[in-house]
């Protein structure tokens, strides 16, 4: 008698009929959205519990009034499509104009919108749209040599939580990124404060990695850590396994 194998689980099948809806921006800048339930409790676990007995109490309009209809738009697509499309921003990441950490002052404008989207995602916990945006950010960070604006800086330290690898890119674009030219009265105490202690652990790296007669990344550029590290801006979960 052959040996009986254990086949791999098929995963469940998709259902379509039953929908959710998302309110999304303020007038005159908003709209309900219908989403699949199946589909998006999937990927999010916000919207998994955002339409839970337990947390909606029978009530699935889930309330997203504090992003745009053009981010969520944005997001939908990628979702649909694997493609980020964008558009330009009218203003920074607050909607303020802010002094700009390069020459470049569109620079903190032109990154907002994929920052936007970024967060969006973040609080949403769909990992695989956070990480496929966060790249994106880094690639046209690289290719157009811009970072954030200060005050874009400002907002997400304000905003993000801590450990966040939005913080966390942040940080490594003005230690290792920025170069002369930042207008460091533009930055708060705590963007300042972890920036020298950056500076402070790095040089002190150096140091010891000098007197072993060996490199460290002092230097490296973020789009250089990232060719060594393709994950150092990923989170990841059992669904989500480190970059290979």
């Amino acid at each position: 008698m052959a040996e009986d194998r254990l086949q791999p689980a098929k995963p469940l099948r998709m259902e379509w009929k039953t929908t959710f809806k998302v309110e999304v921006g303020v007038a005159p800048d908003n709209f309900t959205y219908t989403l699949y339930t199946d589909f998006f409790t999937r990927r999010s676990p916000f919207f998994n519990a955002a339409t839970s007995n337990t947390w909606s109490n029978g009530k699935t309009l889930v309330d997203l009034t504090d992003y745009t209809t053009d981010i969520f738009d944005a997001y939908l697509h990628f979702v649909y499509t694997k493609e980020i499309s964008l558009k330009q921003p009218r203003s920074g990441l607050d909607g303020n104009d802010g002094s700009q950490a390069d020459t470049d002052e569109t620079a903190g404008q032109q990154l907002a919108p994929l920052i936007r989207m970024y967060v969006l995602a973040d609080k949403l916990g769909d990992l695989s749209t956070a990480n496929s945006v966060m790249d994106e950010l880094i690639l046209q960070s690289d290719e157009d040599k811009m970072i954030v604006s200060t005050g874009c800086a400002n907002d997400i330290y304000e905003h993000a939580a801590q450990g966040s690898p939005l913080r966390k890119l942040v940080l490594d674009w003005y230690v290792h990124d920025a170069g002369p030219i930042v207008d460091s009265a533009g930055l708060s105490q705590e963007v300042l404060e972890a920036i020298f202690q950056e500076y402070t652990t790095l040089r002190y790296q150096d140091y010891e990695a000098k007197g072993r007669g060996v490199k460290n990344g002092f230097h490296a550029s973020v789009s250089h850590m990232v060719a060594s590290d393709k994950c150092r801006y990923h989170p990841h979960d059992n669904d989500h396994p480190r970059c290979t």
